[in-house]
């Protein structure tokens, strides 16, 4: 969907340069995709990367949330990038470590689903022709989301990708959920979420709460991705990605 219109500028704080990578779960199929935010007035336009603008989600602010707690919901489908994983960052990730990860669902369709790793089968790392160091252990995850949920596989290095140290906000969604709950009929400005509250894994300390919120306002499908396309795509913003699956 087409949207033309002024932009809302960022707080000053924020170059636009320097605006956080982001990552969106939609929710037609509950897989992760980096995006972009474009604020018009008091609509956000949340924009696939690599992706043709038919595939936009709009979402009005004064007319796509009745509650605090649906902006909550909304919030928590927007979190900072996972970053590919560097084979020196192998020792860091043990039992636990809570990853988004590749999941191979079938040869067509290879998605980006949220897992924790329940065991690493180490083995000792060699070095390519460059002299950098390549980590070839094998890490069985535990999928939290997608297709594979409740399963358990194994992946390599190359699948995965780890929490992002800078856990900063994109300020044009700061924006658009301040516009949307200043909007709402006074008797549903409920406190949003204790910030102690759920077992979210992507906490801003602003909101955390998990499921999904209703339909966006088209049910385009999304393309399934081939394997190549959305290695590609990935390498563009990791850098390593492609790669180590040529």
């Amino acid at each position: 969907m087409e949207i033309s219109g002024t932009e809302n500028s960022a707080p000053a704080s924020f170059a636009d340069d320097d605006r956080p990578d982001i990552e969106y779960r939609s929710a037609l199929d509950g897989a992760w995709y980096s995006v972009e935010l474009v604020l018009l007035h008091d609509v956000l336009v949340v924009r696939y990367k690599e992706f043709p603008s038919e595939y936009d989600e709009v979402f009005p602010a004064s007319e796509h949330f009745s509650s605090s707690v649906e902006i909550g919901q909304f919030a928590e489908r927007f979190r900072p990038s996972f970053e590919q994983m560097q084979d020196s960052e192998c020792p860091t990730v043990a039992k636990g470590t809570e990853v988004c990860a590749l999941c191979h669902s079938t040869a067509e369709e290879v998605k980006f689903y949220d897992a924790i790793v329940v065991q690493v089968d180490r083995t000792r790392h060699g070095h390519n022709e460059k002299g950098e160091e390549v980590c070839k252990c094998s890490f069985l995850l535990s999928w939290k989301s997608g297709p594979l949920v409740g399963k358990v596989t194994c992946a390599k290095i190359e699948d995965i990708c780890l929490r992002p140290k800078n856990s900063r906000v994109d300020p044009i969604l700061l924006l658009f959920l301040k516009k949307a709950k200043d909007q709402l009929p006074e008797h549903s400005h409920n406190v949003l979420v204790d910030s102690s509250a759920g077992t979210s894994p992507h906490k801003y300390g602003l909101m955390n709460i998990i499921d999904s919120l209703k339909s966006p306002p088209h049910q385009q499908q999304l393309p399934t991705n081939n394997l190549d396309f959305y290695s590609v795509q990935r390498a563009r913003r990791k850098g390593r990605f492609a790669s180590r699956t040529a």
